[in-house]
């Protein structure tokens, strides 16, 4: 058991020792504290904003599929199509799943831009953009 990402309550003296605290920000120097302990390395602490992507993408990716299932589910009932034709539709929505850990290897080892992960992260979020568009314009 490791007390690694546990953050027992600061005392005064946790509290002035080498830390980022900046005392210009709106946040008091405890809820700082919480949010981006002084003993965890800035590379793991998913609130800073260089490392909020990978949260962000996971919350968003989330909202998506949990708000687009009763749609996807529905809606070609309201079609009248075959119930063929509606697994095929299910299997369509999770065929992007099935391929997550070869574009993990892929991003981990041909970056793009400089980045590993973002640019990437960057890239699906426009080609979904972008066919979101597409069925918007031409259904």
């Amino acid at each position: 058991y490791s007390n690694f990402y546990y953050s027992a309550p600061l005392s005064s003296d946790a509290l002035s020792s080498g830390d980022d605290y900046d005392s210009n920000t709106y946040l008091s120097k405890r809820i700082y504290h919480y949010l981006y302990p002084p003993n965890v390395p800035r590379e793991v602490q998913l609130l800073r904003k260089e490392n909020i992507a990978v949260p962000a993408c996971y919350l968003l990716v989330g909202l998506l599929q949990g708000l687009s299932g009763p749609f996807t589910n529905v809606y070609p009932l309201d079609l009248n199509a075959s119930e063929a034709q509606q697994t095929t539709i299910s299997s369509l929505k999770s065929l992007p799943s099935t391929f997550k850990l070869a574009f993990g290897f892929l991003s981990d080892n041909v970056p793009l831009a400089g980045y590993r992960r973002k640019s990437y992260m960057l890239l699906g979020w426009a080609i979904a953009s972008l066919s979101m568009i597409i069925l918007l314009t031409f259904s």
